[in-house]
């Protein structure tokens, strides 16, 4: 069953699972002595704090009850993810399934994140350069809903290398992974990136992607770190 943990004076958790919050999310809840201003921290605040600190952690519906001088904090049950819905997406593009871990992980921010950074590097692989997703859980139910603004599939249509100094002009081209008019597909600008990086010529260089009607304009930006 349950046990009451104390977690500092005046602040009491009830849960069967332990729950250990950092020193830095303590001081937020607790209040610090060390630190006048946040010597006696209001209790609508602490638990504003507290309720977030939990729902990071997968406790979407916190409770907090009085009892003689302590507030009594009930977590209650963590919420899973039992499935995900994705609406929006183009055919043979995204499926749910694909992404390993899922099922079953707490419905947390983080993980909400990682999901819509999964199905943005998909689109992007397929041409998508530009798409926008958002994620809506429900802590009742652990459904997550995916929701995909595609865009348009599109091709390369430019390519600027902003000049390096101490590299001649043309001298990065002997590593693009891609070439003008190819399909738009993320993966090929990280390989080219990476050919960069492991050659030991820049210390770093990535693409910033910007969408026309017409297709993607790429710039590349470059750091010249230290010579290998």
């Amino acid at each position: 069953g349950a046990v009451v943990r104390s977690l500092c004076d005046g602040y009491k958790i009830d849960s069967q699972a332990i729950i250990r919050f950092n020193a830095n999310e303590k001081k937020l809840i607790c209040g610090d002595p060390s630190a006048e201003s946040w010597n006696d921290i209001p209790r609508f605040q602490a638990e504003y704090f507290a309720r977030n600190f939990l729902q990071e952690r997968g406790y979407l519906n916190p409770e907090f009850r009085q009892e003689d001088d302590d507030v009594i904090i009930l977590p209650g049950e963590k919420t899973k993810i039992k499935k995900v819905s994705i609406k929006g997406a183009p055919k043979r593009t995204l499926k749910a399934w694909q992404k390993r871990g899922v099922r079953g992980a707490p419905l947390t921010p983080k993980t909400l994140d990682s999901l819509e950074g999964w199905a943005i590097s998909g689109l992007k692989s397929k041409g998508f350069a530009c798409p926008h997703v958002f994620s809506q859980g429900d802590a009742d139910s652990g459904d997550v809903d995916l929701l995909v603004e595609p865009g348009r599939c599109l091709d390369i249509i430019s390519l600027n290398q902003e000049p390096v100094e101490g590299l001649m002009d043309g001298v990065l081209e002997r590593f693009n992974a891609f070439h003008i008019g190819d399909p738009y597909d993320y993966r090929n600008l990280a390989l080219t990136s990476r050919r960069i990086s492991q050659n030991g010529i820049l210390q770093s260089s990535y693409f910033l992607t910007e969408c026309d009607e017409d297709g993607v304009r790429l710039t590349q930006k470059s750091m010249p770190g230290a010579r290998r």
